[in-house]
């Protein structure tokens, strides 16, 4: 799994202090490589305009670091990027603070995956199998296209569906659920 945390941010729409016709921005830290390096604007004319929302975004090795500091940490840590950019009087406290915690989510472990070198095309079949005929598998790392994307998650969640309704729908219903019909792309 790989771990990409987007830190969310709202100050008051009063005082936004950045260009708002500019969705994407870059900070160079002059010591650490990747110390929450983009920003992105939802305040932005095509997304929520004058909503004051501003994403910070970091990957691993610094998820794994932000995701495992307290609220506070993180927060004084960006606050002090954005003023070192921005200017120290130009950037008030955000009225908002919150980032989710993918890589401690039990369930989760990671924000998407990430196949490592030598990942074999057989190995990311076995991700798609089914196990006992009754239980299958869709999310973006069943994807053979998108792994790691959203609409691969979405079109993995459709074939899969599908297949079940194929199976529900069956005059052969209880033998396609227990893997006698093992075609899962239906």
């Amino acid at each position: 799994m790989g771990t990409y945390t987007k830190i969310f941010m709202q100050f008051p729409h009063d005082k936004i202090f950045w260009n708002t016709s500019t969705e994407f921005f870059l900070y160079a830290s002059p010591h650490t490589r990747g110390y929450y390096p983009l920003f992105q604007s939802l305040s932005h004319a095509d997304f929520l305009p004058n909503s004051g929302i501003l994403i910070a975004t970091v990957t691993s090795p610094f998820s794994a670091i932000v995701e495992s500091q307290p609220l506070e940490t993180t927060q004084n840590q960006v606050m002090e990027v954005l003023r070192e950019m921005f200017g120290e009087d130009n950037v008030p406290e955000p009225k908002a603070f919150m980032l989710p915690k993918w890589g401690e989510m039990e369930w989760a472990r990671g924000s998407f995956s990430n196949w490592p070198p030598g990942f074999t095309g057989e190995e990311h079949e076995d991700l798609r199998g089914r196990v006992g005929g009754r239980l299958w598998f869709a999310g973006e790392h069943t994807s053979r296209e998108w792994y790691g994307y959203l609409h691969g998650a979405y079109d993995e969640g459709m074939r899969v569906g599908r297949e079940v309704a194929r199976c529900v729908g069956s005059p052969r219903a209880r033998g396609c659920l227990e893997g006698e019909d093992g075609d899962v792309d239906g």
